[in-house]
């Protein structure tokens, strides 16, 4: 699928997005980061059921509708990868902060049964 975008007015851009290649999620995100620069309509595309159109029009009318939706698709890149990589890692995150504020090892259960004073790991010894 081709990017497919086309100027209203010379003051709004339209951009039909692809949700297979663009998860909604990040396409909220990118758009809520741009809420200081730009108002965001969003909606279903009648034509295609895996995509969105985003309507863009620039709060400021000194800001280049050209170089708003340039910085917009970089933020779609980028929050489209943290998608992927939180589907990917978030998990293993997850596993890292509850390990960090848990009282006990979660990873070896069989260490916790041990006694400290039998010194499974001989920490006392002198080497």
């Amino acid at each position: 699928m081709t990017v497919t975008a086309w100027t209203l007015d010379g003051e709004q851009v339209a951009l039909v997005l692809s949700t297979d290649v663009y998860p909604q999620p990040a396409i909220l995100r990118a758009a809520y980061k741009f809420t200081d620069r730009a108002y965001f309509y969003l909606a279903p595309d009648p034509d295609d059921i895996s995509g969105l159109i985003a309507v863009i029009t620039a709060k400021e009318t000194t800001t280049s509708l050209s170089a708003l939706v340039g910085d917009f698709e970089n933020e779609l890149l980028d929050q489209a990868l943290r998608s992927r990589i939180r589907e990917e890692f978030g998990p293993v995150q997850k596993l890292i902060t509850e390990q960090a504020f848990a009282e006990v090892n979660l990873l070896d259960t069989a260490e916790q049964d041990e006694d400290y004073r039998a010194d499974p790991r001989g920490t006392t010894q002198r080497r």
